[in-house]
């Protein structure tokens, strides 16, 4: 047999726990038509291809784009997990059964951990404090938390963060490293209270957050 030539594969896109990739293949050499030639993507926690990884293959293929994430098949002797935020190498292998090649391209860093849920506690006077919860992830990147009440600009903050909302609102929630952003998760906030009271303060209209009363003296 001959080797399969002209072996190629390129990052499409980055998720927090996989990756998809366009693999190319200009001849699988000989034998050229046997029916389980295939080619294959793959994810790698090191330099060299193989070991620990996950990859998923297309079968009788010269070209096809493969998905490569947590479900994916793994190497049982020493499985890879795929973490958020972490970097890890992505390469491609062909074969045609009886000759193979195979190449490692790069490397890359996932997106950060996918927001699971968010939870508005209204701590009342039009105050909530918002707190965004994710999967852990690893430190390849400096990972952002960011908020936007349109899409347009955004706000950098912590998992936890305190907003003034004096009417409803719809809040948009992303994480973001040098990988790119997670999808947005879209969050409604209707206040307790929609009321403002103002009171004079050096003939200056000043908002009151807090009321005192009488109780016993």
């Amino acid at each position: 047999g001959t080797t399969p030539s002209g072996l190629d594969v390129t990052l499409s896109s980055v998720q927090d726990t996989g990756a998809t990739m366009a693999v190319t293949l200009s001849s699988y050499g000989s034998p050229s038509s046997e029916a389980n030639r295939y080619i294959e993507a793959a994810i790698m926690g090191q330099s060299t291809y193989g070991g620990q990884y996950r990859y998923d293959i297309a079968t009788a293929q010269t070209s096809a784009t493969i998905t490569v994430n947590n479900n994916s098949r793994t190497n049982s002797s020493n499985p890879l997990t795929i973490v958020p935020n972490t970097q890890y190498w992505y390469g491609t292998y062909a074969s045609n059964t009886v000759m193979s090649t195979s190449t490692v391209k790069g490397t890359f860093i996932t997106l950060p951990a996918y927001i699971s849920d968010v939870v508005v506690n209204d701590v009342g006077g039009g105050e909530v404090v918002v707190s965004v919860a994710h999967a852990s992830e690893g430190t390849a990147d400096t990972a952002y938390t960011e908020y936007s009440y349109g899409q347009t600009s955004w706000t950098v903050v912590q998992d936890t963060f305190s907003l003034e909302v004096d009417s409803a609102t719809t809040l948009y929630i992303r994480r973001r490293n040098s990988a790119g952003t997670t999808p947005v998760h879209t969050v409604s906030i209707v206040p307790s209270t929609t009321i403002k009271l103002y009171g004079s303060v050096n003939n200056q209209a000043k908002e009151i957050r807090k009321l005192y009363g009488s109780v016993d003296g």
